[in-house]
């Protein structure tokens, strides 16, 4: 399956089907194109918006110990960063409901190549219009603000407390935010890309751009997600009755999930093109620059698929290619 997934067009993949403490990975393809270097199943990612589970659980995990709520405001955690601060909750941010607009486009329309701080692509996101507050509409400035009050409220940084709370303690070695340590995969984008266009006919490498579009960026390997979403839906991370808070979710309208909790997706298709024959599954896309990546378990966590390719900005083919990998090892 995972040669049918790279004969789409994609440099490279990586698949992974796991039930309870049984975990297959397989990888096929190229890390790295232009060296010609394979891909394996040890190469790390850029996760994209898996990062906001990660980042959402932090933020749940500081509501079990009592400093901070659901209902607070943003302005009781980090005043002055958004307009009407006092008027949108934790809660807002965490399911997308604040009506704060969206900083991506406006960064990806930009010198590609500039270092942007969390402050400054909340500032960017300001000056498009705001959405209805308290209607889902996804915007990645939520979890920026998140961040900010993450480390706000505990005197850390945001990769500090994602350290402390969940990668160490779950053993998750290929993650974190050092890109040194470890081979990762090396990111691409068709040459019709709207983002860098290329007139010629081989995928454009964009592994250097973008890197501070998000924060806090997170690298990662398939066993690490995989890893996290077992232990997360399990309960060992959040007590019973805020895991299911963070489920609960509230109707998505955009093609990537059904219902959207609390920094986590139900999802029963990709993108509307690869529908699921077993129903729902929870977890998060990551669709990076030049990554893309899926990651989704059963309500229990018991079992979950990872499929990551080295492309960002895939087509239906590549979609239902992957779709052909997750469900069936979601069976």
């Amino acid at each position: 399956m995972l040669a049918r997934v790279v004969d789409t067009g994609v440099p490279g993949a990586i698949g992974l089907a796991a039930q309870d403490d049984a975990v297959r990975v397989d990888a096929a393809g190229l890390a790295d194109v232009t060296g010609g270097i394979p891909l394996t199943p040890d190469h790390r990612f850029r996760v994209g918006s898996i990062t906001k589970t990660f980042l959402s659980t932090v933020v749940l995990q500081l509501v079990a110990e009592g400093r901070v709520r659901l209902d607070d405001s943003v302005a009781q955690h980090v005043p002055g960063v958004i307009r009407d601060g006092a008027d949108v909750t934790l809660r807002a941010l965490l399911n997308h409901t604040s009506g704060i607009p969206d900083y991506f486009f406006a960064a990806a329309s930009g010198d590609l190549h500039r270092t942007w701080t969390p402050r400054e692509l909340v500032e960017l996101s300001s000056h498009a219009a705001p959405g209805e507050r308290g209607r889902f509409a996804y915007s990645n400035t939520n979890y920026l603000v998140l961040g900010l009050a993450v480390e706000a409220v505990t005197g850390a940084t945001v990769e500090q407390q994602l350290e402390h709370r969940i990668i160490r303690p779950l053993g998750l070695s290929s993650t974190g935010t050092d890109a040194i340590a470890v081979p990762i995969a090396r990111g691409y984008l068709a040459p019709s890309n709207p983002i860098v266009p290329s007139t010629g006919s081989q995928l454009v490498d964009v592994s250097e751009l973008g890197s501070t579009w998000a924060w806090p960026a997170l690298v990662s390997s398939a066993r690490d997600i995989a890893r996290f979403l077992q232990r997360l839906l399990g309960g060992e991370l959040l007590p019973a009755e805020l895991l299911d808070q963070m489920l609960a979710g509230v109707e998505s309208d955009w093609v990537e999930s059904d219902h959207y909790g609390l920094g986590i997706e139900e999802v029963s298709s990709l993108m509307g093109v690869s529908h699921s024959p077993l129903g729902s599954f929870w977890g998060h896309a990551g669709l990076g620059l030049g990554h893309t990546v899926v990651a989704l378990a059963s309500r229990d966590g018991r079992r979950r698929t990872v499929v990551m390719v080295n492309q960002g900005m895939i087509d239906n083919e590549m979609w239902q290619a992957i779709g052909d990998v997750a469900w069936p090892a979601l069976a």
